[in-house]
């Protein structure tokens, strides 16, 4: 930001870079706290006594661990994650893979937006961090400069 568009030309700009970062921050989880997916297995770890136990449980250093994570990403990719990140010594302690959408427009934000939010929210449940994901595709046409026939139309 220029300074000149200022009313106060004396700010810092690491004052500036504090503010522009917190004012993107609230507008990020402005924008999040209008998502409503829920996940059944989230809640039920929410209502589960044993679950802090869990959760704050050691990692299985025989198996070499040393860090314990969580996620919330499609269960068919869960297999392939565990096994990149184990070369890290991390293990998954649970996967939340089961979320729904709890609105129509659920379906229409970004899937940066449905990933961050899900990473927040099973980390206020489990503490742990998280990795997450929304897997979508885009189909565009294509552009082709002859349109003789009908395949290229």
């Amino acid at each position: 930001m220029a300074k000149e568009f200022l009313l106060d030309n004396d700010t810092s700009d690491e004052m500036l870079d504090g503010q522009f970062r917190a004012e993107e921050e609230a507008k990020h989880l402005q924008k999040l706290s209008e998502i409503l997916l829920n996940s059944q297995r989230l809640e039920n770890a929410m209502d589960n006594p044993k679950a802090k136990a869990f959760f704050s449980r050691d990692p299985n250093e025989v198996e070499g661990y040393d860090r314990l994570w969580v996620s919330a990403i499609d269960n068919v990719c869960m297999k392939n994650l565990a096994g990149a990140f184990r070369n890290y010594g991390i293990e998954f302690a649970c996967n939340f893979g089961d979320w729904e959408n709890g609105c129509t427009d659920d379906a229409k934000q970004s899937i940066e937006d449905i990933a961050s939010f899900k990473a927040r929210k099973v980390f206020e449940v489990t503490g742990l961090p998280c990795v997450a994901s929304r897997t979508s595709f885009e189909v565009e046409p294509a552009r082709v400069q002859d349109k003789s026939t009908p395949m290229n139309r």
